[in-house]
């Protein structure tokens, strides 16, 4: 998504990424992967749980996460460990200013990856309600 981060400005809208791993973790993924992005942690996950985000062994473990692993493997990727719970999903939430959710993709499994086209149409095509 950093790759992208002129759209997503573009769109008015700014990358934010949360965690559950400590304060430490996050800063560590923040100055290797996100530099001059915000990064929040929540480790005892209550963000999560307010999306309606699930935590599953199944959907860390299962045979949809362990065939991308594979794929990530096979691309030249390596995960070298794991901060914070392994087994919370994560998701895409598209909020735009004032608090206005516009997009949710909840993961259904580890190896889900985020529709940054389908959030940022949510954005950019939006049109208020009628009062």
């Amino acid at each position: 998504m950093r790759g992208r981060l002129g759209e997503i400005q573009a769109a008015g809208a700014e990358l934010v990424f949360i965690g559950n791993g400590t304060p430490a973790q996050a800063g560590n993924f923040q100055s290797h992967y996100a530099p001059g992005i915000a990064v929040y942690t929540d480790p005892g996950r209550k963000t999560y749980e307010a999306l309606g985000m699930r935590r599953s062994v199944a959907g860390t473990l299962g045979p949809s996460s362990l065939a991308a692993g594979l794929r990530a493997w096979r691309q030249g990727f390596r995960q070298t460990g794991t901060e914070g719970d392994p087994f919370q999903l994560g998701g895409l939430i598209a909020v735009a200013r004032g608090g206005e959710v516009r997009y949710v993709q909840l993961f259904q499994g580890a190896g889900d990856r985020p529709d940054l086209d389908a959030a940022l149409a949510a954005l950019v095509n939006w049109t208020p309600p009628a009062a």
